[in-house]
């Protein structure tokens, strides 16, 4: 009562958000391994499902998340219904936002922003960079709008083995796109679209 209605791509048991979306604004988190460990303050999963619950914008979301004692380092994929797409990267000393600008924003699982940009010598690092540029690839800067099948090919041309779950936000119509694998990359399954009667608390 008195919250927002949200559809969240979750896990058995979950009861925070990872993945989500309102009748406003979409985010996903995409996690960034910092070597210090959680911090004090509220956990990322319900900071980010209070941003569901309290925010339909794009800019409500960073507004309630710089007002929110973050534990971890995170990058979130922030579009709401008005076109506006944000990338914040996530970090308990505080938040770089960046904007697309009019080009396709993307992003993966480093930071990219000059204050908080860092070569790291680790598995998860090179994998997100190689996926970063794959991306890039079928989505260049010269095209505003990529379409919805060049994002689904995005997705399947990132080249990790195994994903479980990929997910496509469309917040203008308050639908979303999901497909699930328990081999493989969910990324070259089958999309399923789920649409916005679950926003509208409809069956």
């Amino acid at each position: 009562a008195g919250h927002e209605p949200f559809v969240a791509i979750g896990w058995p048991g979950l009861l925070g958000v990872l993945s989500g979306q309102n009748k406003g604004v979409a985010l996903g988190v995409l996690v960034v391994h910092d070597s210090r460990g959680a911090r004090s303050g509220l956990p990322f999963q319900f900071a980010l499902r209070r941003a569901l619950e309290e925010a339909t914008s794009s800019e409500g979301v960073e507004r309630l998340l710089r007002q929110t004692p973050l534990t971890v380092t995170n990058n979130l994929a922030l579009i709401d219904s008005e076109g506006d797409a944000r990338v914040l990267e996530l970090h308990p000393e505080g938040i770089e936002s960046r904007r697309g600008q009019g080009r396709p924003l993307t992003i993966t699982n480093h930071f990219e922003s000059p204050a908080r940009r860092t070569s790291r010598l680790s598995f998860s690092y090179l994998s997100s960079t190689n996926r970063l540029r794959a991306i890039r690839r079928r989505c260049p800067s010269s095209e505003a709008r990529p379409s919805l099948e060049q994002a689904r090919q995005g997705l399947a041309d990132a080249g990790v083995s195994f994903t479980a779950q990929s997910m496509i936000f469309l917040p203008k119509t308050g639908e979303l796109e999901v497909s699930f694998a328990t081999r493989g990359s969910a990324a070259k399954g089958t999309f399923v679209r789920i649409g916005s009667e679950l926003l509208l608390g409809k069956e």
